[in-house]
């Protein structure tokens, strides 16, 4: 989320001008967007991001937010990936409920496709003998922090695009 307060003009932005920042605020989120894709482009299930700006009605913030899709199943896994997971227990499905296996089975050798406060992803790999058992302590994940590091990369581009709006209000004669 980007967000910036502005100083307060005497009279209300017109809706025009407001317009103008709004478009300005979309082709920022379109951008992060993009920058997400790229970054998940390797995922199984990739998330969908959507993009959502806000104009305060007294005009002294405007926001872009870029976030996952709340309905989207992937969104689940991008929050385990970007928030971490703490260590935790994971039990075959027999002793849970869930399934009829009494055994775990998952490679023994296994490498990520992104890495903490990194936004690129590479290709990652697992592999080496299979390991079956009941039952495994999960260390738990280290957070990516991937929304840290977006906003940090995308916050010039929009202070460039809230610039532009402001110089194309003021080129307009509207009130900003």
């Amino acid at each position: 989320m980007y967000g910036v307060k502005v100083i307060k003009a005497k009279k209300k932005a017109t809706p025009d001008s407001r317009q103008i920042i709004r478009n300005a605020l979309m082709r920022v989120g379109r951008a992060t967007v993009k920058e997400y894709d790229n970054l998940t482009e390797t995922w199984n299930d990739p998330p969908t991001f959507k993009i959502a700006t806000h104009v305060t009605a007294s005009d002294s913030e405007v926001v872009v937010m870029v976030s996952p899709d709340p309905d989207a199943e992937a969104t689940k896994v991008y929050g385990y990936v970007n928030n971490g997971t703490k260590a935790h227990d994971i039990w075959a499905g027999y002793y849970t409920g869930k399934s009829k296996h009494k055994v775990l089975a998952f490679p023994s050798q296994f490498t990520p496709k992104t890495k903490p406060g990194s936004l690129t992803s590479g290709s990652g790999s697992s592999g080496g003998p299979t390991v079956f058992t009941p039952f495994v302590r999960h260390p738990g994940t280290k957070a990516r922090g991937f929304d840290k590091a977006m906003s940090k990369k995308m916050a010039k581009k929009f202070r460039a695009e809230m610039i532009k709006a402001l110089k194309e209000i003021a080129n307009k004669g509207y009130k900003a």
